[in-house]
């Protein structure tokens, strides 16, 4: 697979792109020389989650609303674990820059979201303070 530049894709030949799913490599803006469009899950699940009415991403059909699709979607992203705890500071810095929602997220509810992705002993602090005295 090659990674395709992002200006590739500004064109008006949208129906060979996206109907057909191909484009030149060679040179993406011309009618000739047609290559398969492919991409990869990841890039697919981080297109998706600034699409906030997508269809879910989620086992067994369970709903999510937008903001959980967001939330795990950042959860991977940042590779949040027990271990992996981002400061909150960060965590808010990447909701509202992934956020693609009508409306603006509220200081009160990217607050929240940030809170909740983190393990109860980091939002005391106290993680790193046990992962010393270990």
């Amino acid at each position: 697979m090659t990674k395709v530049p992002e200006d590739c894709w500004n064109t008006e030949n949208l129906d060979r792109r996206f109907d057909r799913c191909q484009m030149s490599l060679i040179d993406p803006f011309s009618d000739a020389g047609f290559d398969w469009i492919y991409l990869t899950r990841a890039s697919l699940d981080e297109y998706l989650t600034g699409q906030p009415y997508a269809a879910p991403n989620a086992p067994n059909n369970v709903h999510l609303s937008p903001y959980l699709k967001l939330m795990v979607a950042i959860s991977k992203k940042m590779n949040i674990t027990p271990d992996h705890q981002p400061k909150k500071e960060e965590l808010i810095a990447v909701l509202k820059e992934k956020w693609t929602g009508p409306d603006k997220l509220s200081e009160n509810l990217v607050n929240s979201m940030a809170t909740l992705l983190r393990e109860p002993d980091s939002q005391r602090g106290s993680a790193s303070r046990n992962k010393r005295r270990n």
